[in-house]
């Protein structure tokens, strides 16, 4: 489950060769192995180096 601005959305794991990655088709959350994660948002990123909750 993402939250973002108040609003849920649930994201699905998908195929990823290093780390864990999960999408709804709009957003999707890259969790890299040193445990910082990104967040795209269509492809563009709009948050980097964050921290999982």
């Amino acid at each position: 489950m993402l939250s973002v601005g108040g609003d849920d959305f649930s994201l699905r794991a998908i195929e990823t060769v290093a780390g864990r990655r999960f999408s709804d088709g709009i957003f999707e959350l890259y969790m890299k192995e040193d445990g910082t994660v990104d967040l795209l948002r269509d492809e563009k990123k709009i948050r980097s180096a964050c921290r999982a909750e």
